[in-house]
């Protein structure tokens, strides 16, 4: 959604940086709502075969972990307990404040995850060099 071309149906979500409630996770446009928020449910309904019931938990999954990335009172209380493949109140709301990081919204911290991917793919490419 940062993308040069794709910014422009992400943008009215950033006009609530300086303060963040949970509601801010909502604030999003058609656009964005239809393209980010119903097309993967839609495609995955579509490509699988999972029951109405795993559908509703999918969503409801992803509607709590949304809600709990734009609410600040939860900024420090997750920070401590949250593991580093999870995007936190923390990750998210740094976004909200800089625009230049933690892009991952709104359960997977993506950023983490591929900076961890490059670090263990160089160090097994030093090692298959050293000979090792």
């Amino acid at each position: 959604m940062h993308a040069r071309q794709l910014y422009w149906i992400h943008r009215f979500h950033h006009r609530f940086n300086y303060i963040v409630l949970p509601s801010s996770a909502s604030a999003v446009s058609v656009a964005e709502f239809l393209l980010a928020y119903m097309a993967p449910f839609i495609f995955a309904a579509w490509g699988s075969s999972s029951d109405k019931a795993s559908a509703v938990v999918a969503v409801l999954m992803v509607i709590t972990a949304n809600l709990i990335i734009h609410t600040p009172a939860l900024e420090e209380k997750f920070h401590r307990y949250m593991p580093w493949l999870f995007v936190s109140p923390e990750d998210h709301l740094a976004h909200h404040r800089q625009l230049t990081c933690h892009y991952s919204a709104p359960i997977f911290h993506f950023d983490r995850m591929i900076e961890s991917l490059k670090s263990t793919m160089h160090t097994i490419h030093e090692t298959c060099s050293k000979g090792e």
